[in-house]
């Protein structure tokens, strides 16, 4: 099975990415702010919880984040396709 990669596919990767993590440290920085855990067992429970609700939030942002390169690369055809036109008019 080959990957096949494209400029539109890494766009999409590096920016999910960057987007998952940085929402995974704002979950787990709230949860660190507005909790006290006394024992081992809930610091390692509230890591776990942190990481998964990171990473549910990191599912959602990626269709966002797709869906607006998706938008923005279809607005720059249809200008870049409009000045086509218009310049041989």
């Amino acid at each position: 099975m080959k990957l096949r990669f494209n400029k539109t596919t890494i766009a999409k990767r590096v920016v999910s990415t960057v987007v998952g993590v940085g929402t995974t440290l704002i979950i787990n920085g709230i949860i660190e702010n507005n909790t006290d855990p006394e024992k081992a067992t809930d610091k390692v429970a509230l890591k776990a919880s942190g990481f998964v609700l990171g990473a549910m939030v990191a599912d959602m942002t990626k269709e966002y984040t797709d869906a607006k390169i998706d938008d923005m690369i279809d607005g720059y055809k249809g200008l870049t396709q409009e000045l086509k036109e218009n310049k041989e008019n």
